[in-house]
């Protein structure tokens, strides 16, 4: 099967990167407004996704790293996620990843 979206095994359960969500959602408001903003819908911390931190290397010699902000989103509020998504139909990532099964179905009993 094709993944549109990279499915991360490490958790207790099945997490997604918010922001690879965000990229194969091609939304053009920025990931952690566009987070936010899906958050109001009522996900919330710990239970639907997890703050992850991840510290990066830049190119400037005054500020080598940078902290850039991620979270691994439970495969229900990806789905969920999509389905709120405006996306025109010549981008529709959104419903293959719903409708193909690209994204898991809710129970979980491992790999």
């Amino acid at each position: 099967m094709n993944e549109l979206i990279t499915i991360n095994y490490d958790r207790e359960i099945p997490t997604v990167s918010g922001r690879c969500l965000h990229a194969g959602l091609r939304v053009k408001e920025k990931y952690t407004e566009w987070f936010k903003r899906m958050c109001e819908y009522g996900f919330s911390d710990d239970k639907d996704f997890v703050l992850v931190s991840e510290i990066s290397e830049t190119n400037n010699p005054k500020n080598p790293t940078t902290t850039i902000t991620d979270h691994a989103v439970t495969i229900a509020m990806a789905k969920e996620l999509c389905m709120l998504q405006r996306v025109s139909s010549s981008a529709n990532t959104s419903s293959s990843a719903r409708n193909r099964g690209t994204l898991p179905k809710r129970s979980w009993s491992g790999p």
